[in-house]
């Protein structure tokens, strides 16, 4: 059984680096979700982040006018995503600042969970994943947490086959345990997952690895089909450097 954890090849270096399999939290609805937050979730489901960033602004600007301390919260959150994600650290920092001021204010386990993860994404501290286990709900929210703790194992096995509610969370931890036996079966579980999730990069991450484990497997035929889907969808959601990327690995197959 092959693995991933040899060294990657850059072209799936540079794909994993923007990782789409890191779930993006999803909040409960604490107060009602105002229209401009409405849209900017919407926005960012197409992937127009100017767009997104746009709404948040002033969704935030609105949600202080009226101390709706969650509705704050949520929007730090998805701040804090989007800066992680494009590799603004500073942003990043700061928002998560804001994110631990509130979720002291709104002092509940479920924000607190939410606000645990991404401090350990940002400030890469252990510990807060440790306090986040400490107030996880669910079996599916230990699982995440415990992937982030590198015990992949424990949180495949809290899985059940049969759940289809929180995809996202599901395909996070699915896509870190084929990453870890390169298995081709274990990698269109989390495919399957990624696309009930309708979250494109994952689904454009498991599509190049799995061009990548068929490149090894000497067959260029289904390394290529895998290649051009994965090119298809990073296309369509405009990720365009991304796919010259795939567009260029295709051609050296």
């Amino acid at each position: 059984m092959r693995s991933f954890k040899k060294p990657l090849s850059a072209v799936v270096l540079t794909l994993l680096a923007a990782c789409a399999s890191a779930p993006t939290p999803q909040p409960a609805i604490l107060t009602e979700i105002d229209p401009l937050e409405q849209d900017a979730i919407n926005a960012l489901k197409l992937n127009l982040v100017q767009e997104a960033r746009t709404g948040l602004d002033a969704a935030l600007v609105k949600y202080q006018m009226l101390d709706d301390l969650e509705g704050q919260w949520r929007v730090h959150l998805t701040n804090t995503k989007l800066a992680n994600g494009a590799g603004d650290l500073a942003s990043a920092d700061s928002e998560v600042d804001w994110l631990e001021e509130l979720a002291e204010l709104i002092n509940t386990d479920f924000v607190r969970y939410h606000t645990y993860i991404l401090l350990g994404q940002i400030k890469q501290d252990a510990s807060y994943f440790q306090s986040a286990l400490a107030v996880a709900a669910t079996p599916l929210e230990q699982a995440v947490v415990l992937t982030y703790l590198d015990r992949i194992d424990e949180a495949v096995a809290l899985i059940e086959p049969n759940q289809v509610d929180h995809p996202t969370d599901r395909a996070f931890v699915l896509f870190r345990y084929a990453l870890r036996t390169g298995n081709e079966a274990d990698l269109q579980r989390a495919l399957t997952v990624y696309k009930l999730a309708e979250d494109s990069r994952g689904v454009a991450d498991t599509l190049v690895l799995l061009s990548r484990l068929s490149r090894q497997a000497n067959d260029l035929r289904k390394a290529k089909i895998y290649g051009r889907r994965a090119l298809r969808a990073l296309t369509s959601m405009g990720d365009l450097k991304r796919a010259d990327i795939i567009e260029a690995w295709l051609a050296e197959l």
